[in-house]
């Protein structure tokens, strides 16, 4: 009898065990399916606030928004932060109009908002474009301000519209790299010496030590362009040029030997229609003999070391083939070197077989790759701007100037009749 209570007690204790087991583990499932739904939505979240390639503008936007409201009320602050926005858009919109890969914006609190762009415009005129795109654009969006501060009478609309003004005439200013340094390229790189001046007024009305290093930087680029030329030494490079053989014979001229020496007479030069730049070689007493496409710096001495009678292939062609590989510009590698027959007509120069050469012109150049231009281009082909796109930027560039002024003032009255 002992032992058959004994069974139905050891019976009665396990039973509420395996119950209290069961509703636990309810709990633990339930728990992990909670779990396993947070994890999934979480991930949802994440991915959702990322906001994909926007994710580093929208959290730049809003953190500069929100160090702006620490200081203005919180109108103010994202009005200023989409006055920047918008800038930086026509940056965008006129790089991608010229082909150029360019970032989204970031912003930085206090210091404004920038791009990057990933290849530099191949000309000055294309510079130019780009940066123009910047004070236009916001010009047109701090108007849009305007515009609603009169239809709204919101005072707060005419002071972003005012700031917004302001500051695409402070980036016009011709300061490398403001916006205005960069189209003043097209026009005239003088007009740097007005920023230099202008620059310092600017500093000492606005008090401004952001400006200051930004004024600082442009003078020391400037200072290593075209006073130190630091990072500009000229180095030189074995390069072979196709050069016919009747080049020579047809003017009585013996065909140079492979050891022949001599310096040769050259100058550079960009072509307006199509912003080709090419190199035209002279020998002594033939005059130009070739104009050659050629990209990669500004060419300081080419000495002839001799002359090779050799059939070539000009769609194979390389410049720098057959030389050692570390004693060849790195941006030059692959780069083919034809003779251009219209080009070398053009110039005085022999007509060249557009396939073929029989003949290759060995020579020493030394010049200055444009690697180590720094962030002002020496290279003065890229300077080379028809007459009329300089009229049309300049009017441009100081048409902007006069009317932002204009709208500066016209927004002061606004704001002074409301007050």
């Amino acid at each position: 009898m002992q032992e058959k209570r004994s069974d139905q007690g050891v019976k009665a204790v396990a039973e509420p065990d395996k119950k209290n087991y069961g509703r636990w583990g309810s709990v633990a499932a339930l728990l992990v399916a909670f779990l396993a739904k947070f994890k999934t939505v979480g991930l949802l979240l994440i991915n959702i606030l990322k906001f994909g390639k926007l994710g580093p503008t929208i959290w730049s936007m809003l953190l500069t928004v929100g160090a702006y409201t620490l200081i203005w009320p919180w109108q103010f602050a994202v009005g200023l932060v989409l006055m920047l926005f918008i800038h930086e858009m026509g940056h965008i919109v006129a790089a991608r109009k010229l082909g150029l890969p360019v970032t989204l914006p970031a912003f930085i609190p206090f210091l404004g908002a920038l791009i990057m762009m990933k290849e530099r415009p191949q000309d000055a005129q294309g510079e130019a474009f780009v940066a123009l795109g910047g004070p236009l654009l916001g010009s047109l969006g701090a108007a849009a301000a305007l515009g609603l501060g009169i239809l709204l009478k919101q005072p707060f609309l005419f002071l972003i519209a005012w700031v917004g003004f302001f500051l695409n005439l402070i980036n016009l200013l011709p300061i490398h790299p403001l916006d205005g340094g960069r189209i003043v390229t097209a026009i005239s790189r003088w007009l740097w010496v007005v920023g230099l001046i202008g620059g310092l007024i600017a500093i000492i009305y606005l008090r401004s030590i952001v400006f200051f290093i930004i004024w600082l930087l442009f003078v020391w680029e400037l200072y290593k362009a075209y006073v130190k030329k630091d990072g500009a030494e000229p180095r030189t490079f074995k390069a072979v040029f196709p050069l016919a053989q009747r080049t020579f014979s047809e003017q009585g001229f013996p065909i140079p030997g492979p050891e022949h020496r001599r310096s040769l007479d050259f100058y550079q030069y960009c072509r307006l229609e199509d912003r080709a730049s090419y190199l035209v070689l002279m020998y002594p007493g033939l005059g130009e003999v070739g104009a050659y496409p050629f990209t990669i710096g500004e060419v300081k001495r080419v000495e002839m070391i001799g002359y090779e009678k050799r059939q070539v292939s000009l769609g194979a062609f390389n410049m720098f083939g057959g030389f050692d590989a570390s004693n060849t510009p790195s941006e030059t590698r692959g780069v083919t070197g034809t003779t251009d027959s219209a080009t070398s007509a053009a110039h005085g120069a022999p007509d060249v077989d557009d396939t073929s050469a029989d003949g290759l012109l060995k020579v020493l150049l030394t010049l200055i790759p444009e690697e180590g231009q720094g962030a002002i281009v020496r290279d003065r082909a890229y300077y080379q701007v028809p007459l009329k796109t300089r009229f049309i930027y300049g009017t441009l560039y100081f048409g902007l100037i006069a009317a932002l002024i204009f709208l500066m003032s016209i927004t002061a009255s606004y704001m002074g009749g409301l007050a």
